[in-house]
């Protein structure tokens, strides 16, 4: 068994054949709760999110070819590691409340805050497209960032599809779940209190609504924007982006995957959405596909869809066949409790609230 994991291993790191539907083989697992991750020269770079008091939420892991990992390197952010993103021996963390940390990791070992841009609203991702970083923060939508010179990132605007909800201070700092678009995340403890509106705290409005997902094709931003649904942006004009079309949907857009003029987006209760967007002023909805949870994450490679659909107890990852997008097939479902979901080449990064596991898929 261990010579197979070898050789698949390699595999994984040299080659980018096919992902295909079988039982798959696990390479390894790490303990912890990740949000996000990279992978790059045998390097596995995990974001934490939920790291308290000076825990290091940036994790750094070196990969042997027996598919062994031992952490070389760790950081710590300002507030929670929600999203990272590599260019050069530089990455860019977005971290919550505080904005955008560029960080060196020239030495891996040793990862060093290089600078530090701070960014109105929550921050909860960021993607990479040339000298620009584009992050999603909340209510207060889509931020800009010319990041050709890492050591000075600079904010170069902010497009905001849909304005902020007024904040309730006269209720202790409570508002109603339903104020912005309604609010779809909290459909379980409606029904559990009976239905209607509850209340909840801002802090926790703001990390679950707005801006919270984004994908970058040519010249268009299409923007996971929550209950509002998908918000497709034109920043070719990275000074003055301009929205194009909004697609509207049931529940909460949570997550975004371009993949040849298609969109994944997870919905949450209402499962993974896939829309064609090859004229972004009039998409068109391609199929539907449910779960048995809560769809929260989704990845995209050849022909395979893969959904992380939440705090299920057992095959809680989903392969879907999408040869046809409009027939979309379910293959297989292994892993527990998968939030997130990554692809490197061939490989597979299931992560859930106490571990991230990685796969290889058989022939």
């Amino acid at each position: 068994m261990t010579s197979l994991k070898t050789l698949l291993f390699f595999t994984l790191l040299v080659f980018t054949g096919e992902l295909f539907a079988a039982q798959p083989v696990k390479l390894f697992e790490i303990k912890g709760a990740y949000e996000d991750a990279i992978m790059a020269d045998h390097l596995l770079f995990l974001a934490a999110k939920k790291a308290e008091g000076t825990v290091p939420d940036l994790r750094v892991f070196r990969l042997d070819n027996k598919g062994k990992t031992t952490q070389i390197g760790s950081y710590r952010s300002k507030d929670y590691a929600h999203s990272i993103a590599r260019k050069g021996h530089y990455l860019y963390l977005v971290d919550g409340k505080f904005g955008l940390e560029t960080i060196d990791i020239s030495d891996p070992s040793k990862p060093q805050l290089s600078s530090f841009l701070p960014l109105d609203g929550y921050s909860h991702k960021v993607v990479i497209q040339n000298n620009l970083a584009l992050v999603t923060s909340g209510f207060q939508g889509l931020h800009l960032i010319d990041i050709s010179q890492p050591t000075q990132p600079r904010l170069i605007s902010t497009f905001q599809a849909y304005p902020p909800p007024e904040q309730n201070s006269a209720n202790d700092n409570v508002t109603s779940a339903s104020s912005y678009g309604g609010e779809e995340d909290y459909d379980n403890q409606r029904e559990a209190s009976g239905g209607g509106d509850i209340n909840v705290t801002w802090e926790d409005l703001i990390t679950v609504e707005g801006a919270l997902d984004v994908a970058v094709q040519g010249q268009y931003a299409y923007i996971a924007y929550g209950s509002e649904g998908i918000v497709i942006a034109d920043i070719s004009n990275p000074k003055k982006p301009l929205k194009v079309s909004t697609i509207r949907v049931q529940h909460t857009a949570e997550s975004i995957f371009y993949k040849q003029q298609i969109l994944y987006v997870t919905l949450g209760l209402d499962g993974l959405r896939l829309i064609n967007v090859a004229n972004p002023e009039a998409p068109k909805n391609l199929a539907r596909i449910t779960g048995r949870c809560y769809a929260m994450d989704v990845s995209v490679a050849n022909n395979k869809a893969f959904l992380a659909d939440g705090q299920c107890a057992a095959n809680s990852l989903y392969v879907f066949n999408i040869a046809d997008p409009r027939h979309p097939l379910k293959e297989t479902a292994f892993s527990d409790k998968v939030n997130h979901v990554r692809l490197f080449k061939n490989s597979i990064l299931a992560m859930g609230p106490d571990h991230a596991q990685a796969f290889v898929l058989q022939h």
